[in-house]
């Protein structure tokens, strides 16, 4: 009984090392993401059928007005709404999204949240191990 508590001490172990060095290490790359990402400003965009196409037209911080079609996966994501709040980077009102993140970024983070739980659950096990050895 001991030989196999060593060894699930031995693995929840390895697996509390490696869960949260890595998760550690996707999160600070999660960091970095969006610190190049950098800022991006809001702002409420009409959207307009043209020609079976989902249009969307907002007006930027600069005042001006700008345009640009849905893809596909944004159509989705807009459903059948008259207006959604678009996120735009400052100096380029063209290059818009739907979402506040990027999907890099927030996939990054899921990530890192989840080899840090794997890790923290190793660490659990690590101790029950002990404790239960005695």
């Amino acid at each position: 009984m001991n030989g196999m508590l060593d060894r699930v001490g031995e693995i929840s172990e390895l697996f509390t090392w490696l869960g949260l060095l890595t998760g550690v290490l996707v999160l600070v790359l999660a960091l970095v993401v969006r610190l190049f990402e950098g800022s991006w400003l809001t702002a409420t965009a009409t959207v307009a059928e043209i020609d079976g196409d989902l249009q969307l037209t907002w007006t930027a911080e600069d005042g001006e007005v700008y345009r640009r079609f849905l893809d596909s996966d944004e159509r989705l994501a807009a459903g059948d709404v008259h207006e959604v709040v678009v996120h735009y980077r400052r100096g380029r009102p063209l290059h818009t999204h739907l979402d506040k993140r990027t999907h890099a970024s927030r996939v990054l983070v899921l990530l890192g949240v989840i080899l840090m739980a794997v890790g923290i659950l190793g660490a659990v096990v690590q101790l029950a191990a002990v404790v239960v050895e005695g």
